[in-house]
């Protein structure tokens, strides 16, 4: 016998360049309420820890400093994807602003990024000196400059920063080096294309890790998340000792998801494009991980899948694509209200067919 009323919980993370997570979960519920318009639906903005981060943990009350990374140094921002020549260092200058402010609790949410310098940038924007093998102060290290960092001056930093906590939020666990790292997995993204100039530069990645470690003695291969934002994670986490935790699982925490879905009939979650990088800590992952603990089924809507079978696997109960085939690229991200109206007739086609 059916329910008569289905409640449904809709925590979608936001389209990247397209829809914001509320915008997008909007539209999910207008596809529902043609369907069933008694239904009750719960609505909870969503973020990883990558761009709007900061936004959605404002809004669910958050009252530490968020600094987040894709406002800063994102790749969204930049002005041509060269992440040989893009620096954090603009995200010290954001992290500085906010303990001027009286911060003591500073969060850095690292999704987003369109950099590879392990953070060092952001790092001397707070204070610290980064030296070559000349013994030269070097400028915004950014990662076409790693071959020529030979040490480091971290005096200036530590008083800088002294009482503040830091922690860092990041998208996806990435490890600091390897075939699955910041470097050889990512910075194709950032514009880093032949294979050689990748492979050294993850090389060059360890070498100056070493060398962070043997100055600061925190390890930052060590760190969680230590390859998310091009190797920031493990940067803060030695030269700040950040602790690092995923993204979606503070967020969840913040909008207390699990009061909302232990008694839901389904849950529904969504981004731009689901692959295999979604079950690395993405926004939905996190949502499947808690729904299933109370044996709640999930519909994952995106734009574009890729790794189909890696995402059934996983455990998504159902996948579905806002445009006619899962081959097809995401919706045009300048045109937001055509994805919103595929969003919502894709939505009401699958809730017309449910059955709880």
């Amino acid at each position: 016998m059916l329910k008569q009323v289905m409640k449904i919980v809709i925590a979608i993370d936001s389209y990247k360049g397209c829809l914001s997570s509320i915008k997008a979960a909007e539209a999910a519920r207008t596809g529902i309420m043609k369907i069933h318009p008694e239904a009750d639906i719960v609505i909870l903005p969503i973020a990883d820890g990558g761009e709007g981060t900061a936004e959605v943990l404002e809004g669910y009350g958050v009252s530490a400093g968020v600094v987040e990374m894709a406002k800063g140094a994102g790749l969204r921002r930049v002005k041509d994807r060269n992440v040989y020549t893009q620096s954090t260092y603009p995200v010290g200058e954001m992290i500085k602003e906010e303990i001027k402010k009286g911060n003591k609790n500073i969060i850095l949410t690292l999704g987003g990024s369109g950099t590879n310098d392990m953070g060092l940038g952001a790092l001397q924007g707070l204070g610290l000196k980064v030296y070559d093998d000349c013994g030269n102060e070097m400028g915004p290290i950014a990662a076409g400059m790693l071959k020529h960092i030979a040490g480091f001056d971290s005096t200036e930093l530590q008083a800088n920063i002294k009482g503040i906590r830091f922690s860092y939020l990041y998208d996806a666990e990435i490890p600091f080096c390897g075939p699955e790292g910041a470097v050889m997995l990512y910075a194709p993204q950032k514009g880093m294309v032949d294979l050689n100039d990748l492979k050294e530069t993850d090389a060059e990645m360890q070498r100056v890790g070493h060398l962070i470690a043997k100055y600061t003695h925190r390890d930052p291969a060590e760190a969680r998340g230590a390859g998310a934002a091009g190797g920031c994670g493990g940067g803060f986490y030695a030269f700040l000792h950040a602790e690092g935790k995923p993204g979606i699982e503070e967020v969840l925490r913040a909008a207390r998801f699990d009061q909302s879905v232990s008694n839901a009939d389904l849950v529904i979650t969504g981004e731009g494009k689901s692959d295999r990088q979604t079950c690395q800590g993405k926004a939905a992952s996190g949502i499947l991980k808690e729904a299933h603990r109370y044996n709640v089924p999930v519909l994952l809507v995106s734009g574009r899948f890729e790794d189909i079978e890696d995402l059934q696997r996983y455990g998504f109960d159902y996948l579905l694509c806002i445009n006619s085939g899962y081959d097809k690229d995401p919706a045009d991200p300048l045109n937001p209200e055509v994805a919103a109206k595929r969003i919502a007739n894709k939505v009401s086609e699958f809730i017309g067919r449910y059955k709880i």
